[in-house]
């Protein structure tokens, strides 16, 4: 009989310990109607005591992420794609090298991408470059807010 209702006693603590927990989720991510095709997507959960994921996205906007139940905060960016300028030949004459240095120490630095935020966050994206805008590239200002549950683990994320 004690066992018994030693038993019923934990019924309840076990119950509120098996609430929230991880779900694996998958969608794509879309700007314009258009597979975005690659960047990287950060989802930060509500909850202070989950950890912020960054995942990669593949050549078709796709992505998978393991996320914690409950809402989730995202952010896109694909910036790490963006072309690079060419570098200037190595025989300009000093004074033109001396004007290119000095105009690479007066730029701002680069926004911090997630990955800066998270060390373990991934940081080579593999596809093409697409101009998003400004908003989507932090949790912060992008709008985008999602319900993460067990019942519907596909996250589609429409840029517009």
């Amino acid at each position: 009989m004690r066992t018994l209702l030693f038993g019923l006693l934990l019924l309840p603590l076990a119950g509120g310990c098996a609430g929230g927990g991880k779900v694996k989720v998958s969608g794509q991510v879309r700007y314009k109607g258009e597979p975005l095709p690659g960047g990287i997507v950060t989802f930060q959960p509500e909850d202070p005591k989950f950890n912020t994921v960054a995942v990669l996205l593949d050549e078709q906007g796709n992505y998978e992420a393991t996320l914690p139940v409950g809402k989730v905060q995202v952010a896109v960016d694909n910036r790490d794609l963006q072309p690079r300028p060419a570098a200037p030949p190595p025989n300009l004459p000093p004074a033109v090298q001396q004007a290119l240095k000095k105009a690479k120490t007066s730029e701002p630095p680069p926004a911090s991408a997630p990955a800066e935020k998270n060390p373990s966050a991934p940081t080579k994206s593999r596809g093409k470059y697409v101009a998003l805008p400004e908003k989507y590239y932090t949790v912060e200002k992008s709008g985008l807010t999602f319900m993460v549950e067990p019942k519907n683990p596909k996250l589609d994320i429409e840029l517009k």
